[in-house]
């Protein structure tokens, strides 16, 4: 199935949006994707937008991929153009036929390409996985099959087979199914992070297939949930499952305290979290004393700062010790801005519409943590578009002014116009982090009262002295692992503690 150039825009425009979006896109073990060959790529579903975003613009080796779209999308001949341009596969969701329900992806796998796949079935927001469906299972086990049965054999649809009966060049091959855990370290958050994590994939084993295709009785329905279990194994292997928000809302608290970026480098970010919320996550007969306190006073100090519309990272900035005041932290942060905002000025003010869009963004639907960032994005992203052929005008009619307005001159204005807009965004992308963090402690220190800040720093305290006691000999192999990934940590063996700024 060809990708035309609607599927070359939509990915620069998508890979534009993430990396304005997102402060870090960081890929891990992305060496066992295959470079050839028909792939199921089986992701975590978290994000309805940006998680297909994601894949095609950060699958290794550049691979494209393929997604499921239902037939109805495809009656509009615009649409349709728009759909297989961009490479969805139409799909008739109420057949009960499996190898009429699979054909346009059989033939995308025979030409040796990948489908896109979420097991969940849809997006949601829960601190685990909750359920991986068999649709998945069928489908990987269903191509099987029907290589087996057809051999090089294509439907012939101009769709999805490009019009071809048979598959030319090398014979069709058995699918390999890579899974990739998507980990964001908060998913609808701006400049925020996220790690595609990648386990080992999956090939369909001969027993399998065999059992699949065999006659007896329940036995394909054995094969599916056999190879669904090994899938789900794998993708939990690879993304960060708590058993519980307070337990996340703990560690995240606890992830803050141990790096000063909040996250600690990308590259473990997942291993690092469930290594947390292994210690963490209360057990009602076997967790301590010290640390079911240190649960509660987390929770508590968790209330807090959300209460003040804050995270500890940023609190831990503006109050950097017990002794800082709320005077001296407002002159701090006041000067801060101050000292910023000139170089900051410029490229802020070239980049109002698209915060004004993503403002707009968030708002279409607050209440929804999936849909949010999506929103933010996209809006941002088409308002950021609108506003280039406005600026350019205004910048070339401002070079051009008094001057030749020959095709030349005009072309050249209308270049190092665009050029220098370039600039700007590249001025702004190094310089929106360290501006935005200050903007968010002017914010925090301007907000709160004396009396909030004594309760904020009393349960900041208690929950480093009891993270602490916590920190016992038998965690020294935790802690060394934490310490050899940045963790700030001093001491050892059971006098381990966290190292204050």
């Amino acid at each position: 199935m060809p990708f035309g150039p609607t599927h070359d825009l939509i990915k620069t425009l998508s890979t534009w949006t993430l990396d304005a979006f997102f402060q870090s896109i960081t890929s891990t073990n992305a060496n066992v994707v295959p470079k050839a060959g028909p792939l199921i790529v089986a992701s975590t579903h978290w994000n309805m937008i940006m998680d297909p975003a994601l894949l095609s613009t950060r699958l290794t080796h550049g691979r494209k991929l393929h997604y499921w779209s239902k037939n109805t999308l495809f009656k509009n001949p615009i649409i349709k153009f728009i759909l297989i341009d961009s490479g969805n596969i139409p799909v008739d969701r109420t057949t009960k036929n499996n190898q009429l329900l699979f054909k346009g992806t059989f033939d995308v796998l025979k030409l040796g390409e990948a489908v896109a796949l979420f097991p969940e079935g849809t997006s949601y927001t829960q601190p685990r996985i909750m359920q991986i469906k068999d649709g998945i299972g069928w489908t990987a086990l269903e191509y099987a099959k029907n290589l087996r049965l057809t051999g090089n054999s294509l439907s012939g649809s101009p769709e999805t087979a490009a019009g071809l009966t048979t598959v030319p060049g090398p014979p069709a091959q058995d699918v390999t199914i890579v899974i990739v855990g998507l980990n964001y370290t908060e998913k609808d958050a701006y400049r925020s992070s996220v790690q595609l994590e990648y386990a080992q994939p999956i090939t369909l084993s001969a027993d399998l297939v065999v059992k699949f295709m065999s006659e007896g009785e329940g036995e394909a329905k054995v094969a599916v949930k056999e190879l669904v279990g090994e899938l789900e194994r794998r993708l939990r292997s690879v993304t960060v499952n708590a058993p519980d928000w307070p337990t996340l809302w703990c560690v995240k608290i606890v992830r803050e305290m141990i790096w000063a970026d909040g996250h600690g480098p990308m590259e473990t970010y997942r291993d690092s979290m469930q290594r947390l919320i292994n210690l963490l996550a209360l057990d009602s007969a076997h967790s301590s004393p010290a640390l079911t306190s240190l649960h509660a006073d987390l929770l508590a100090y968790h209330d807090q700062l959300k209460a003040a519309h804050t995270t500890h990272r940023i609190f831990a900035q503006a109050f950097r010790s017990s002794a800082t005041g709320l005077l001296a932290a407002r002159l701090t942060a006041v000067a801060e801005i101050c000292m910023r905002w000139p170089f900051f000025f410029v490229p802020a003010i070239a980049h109002l519409p698209i915060y004004a869009g993503s403002y707009l963004g968030s708002r279409l639907q607050p209440l929804e943590p999936e849909s949010m960032a999506q929103n933010m994005a996209a809006v941002g992203m088409f308002a950021g578009l609108a506003s280039v052929p406005v600026y350019v005008c205004l910048l070339s009619s401002l070079l051009l002014k008094g001057s030749d307005r020959s095709l030349l001159a005009r072309v050249l204005a209308w270049a190092l116009s665009l050029g220098f807009l370039l600039v700007l965004r590249a001025i702004h992308d190094r310089l929106v982090d360290g501006f935005y963090d200050a903007y968010k402690r002017l914010k925090l220190v301007l907000r709160l009262d004396q009396d909030k800040l004594e309760v904020l720093k009393a349960c900041r305290q208690k929950c480093e002295e009891g993270w602490d006691q916590v920190l016992t000999a038998d965690q020294e192999d935790l802690v060394k692992v934490l310490r050899s990934r940045g963790g700030r940590f001093e001491g050892g063996g059971g006098g381990v503690r966290l190292k204050k700024d």
